[in-house]
């Protein structure tokens, strides 16, 4: 059983990391990653060339870097509290 404040042992002090938030934006930005480079003419490719390829490229990464920032980042002080309740 367990006692009233203390912390569940697979949570770690900062709060509880989202790991599939956490896998999902590594995909999304490793992928973002490849169409930039691929648009940029250092990957091969076939007709994923030019510089909107370049954009999509960045903005998908972009996309995969807020999904994991999102899954690493700490729950608000309020949400919390409503939760401990």
């Amino acid at each position: 059983m367990r006692a009233p404040g203390q912390v569940y042992p697979w949570r770690s002090a900062r709060g509880p990391v989202r790991p599939v938030l956490v896998i999902a934006g590594v995909i999304v930005l490793l992928m973002g990653l490849v169409w930039a480079l691929q648009g940029a003419y250092v990957l091969p490719a076939t007709f994923m060339r030019g510089a909107e390829w370049i954009a999509i490229g960045g903005g998908v990464s972009l996309l995969g870097l807020v999904l994991a920032w999102w899954g690493f980042r700490r729950p608000s002080l309020v949400a919390a509290s409503v939760r401990n309740k």
